[in-house]
């Protein structure tokens, strides 16, 4: 029932993902170009620059500079684009987060109701059979590792978005860089695999303590 909050996270993750490439890009051009007009004062041309946006297979277009005001006028333009692209970040990322964690209240809000609904029906002879703390452990204790295991959930797939954005842009940028990270990914799965199985071990001895 809660799809559309879900879509609507998923799609404000994209857009914060695409704030972040586009403020890199953007970040670059603008030190790209301070760079070249401090190179051409000091080699005595002038303030001069010739910015090329995009690269040698995507040729968006250029920007020239010459003189002071151009210089002034590129430099303002690029804070301007830099600064609104800080500002859409932080509202696509609250919209994000609140959409998320509304989606995970409202999901652990139902189980909760559900099982407290189940147990005030349960026959007496379940009492008897079942130990209180095991009762409580599964109402309490089990509902809390549901909500982090969903909230992992949420941010998992939050990575796979910006990854694929991230990951993409870098290949689009230079593949033989991003290619070889990409190597080095297998090794710290293995990593990681390693210490959550250890994890869930430890966890799965604490429920085990708890129930007693």
């Amino acid at each position: 029932p809660y799809w559309k909050r879900i879509v609507a996270g998923i799609v404000m993750t994209i857009l914060v993902g695409g704030c972040e490439t586009m403020f890199a890009s953007g970040c670059g051009i603008l030190v790209d170009g301070l760079t070249t007009i401090s190179s051409n004062i000091r080699s005595g041309r002038g303030i001069f620059a010739t910015i090329t946006v995009g690269d040698e297979r995507i040729k968006t277009f250029d920007i020239t500079i010459s003189g002071y005001e151009q210089a002034m006028m590129f430099i303002i333009m690029f804070g301007v684009i830099i600064f609104s692209l800080v500002v859409l970040k932080g509202f696509f990322v609250y919209g994000k987060e609140y959409l998320m964690a509304s989606v995970s209240q409202k999901v652990l809000r139902t189980m909760r109701n559900r099982i407290y609904s189940h147990v005030i029906y349960l026959p007496m002879g379940f009492f008897d059979k079942v130990k209180t703390g095991a009762t409580m452990n599964r109402i309490t204790y089990d509902v809390s590792n549901i909500e982090q295991s969903f909230s992992s959930g949420i941010s998992v797939v939050q990575s796979i978005v910006f990854t694929v954005i991230f990951v993409g842009y870098m290949f689009f940028i230079q593949w033989q860089l991003t290619l070889f990270a990409m190597i080095m990914f297998p090794l710290s799965g293995y990593v990681i695999k390693y210490f959550s199985t250890r994890f869930r071990a430890i966890n799965k001895r604490i429920t085990e303590h708890l129930a007693e």
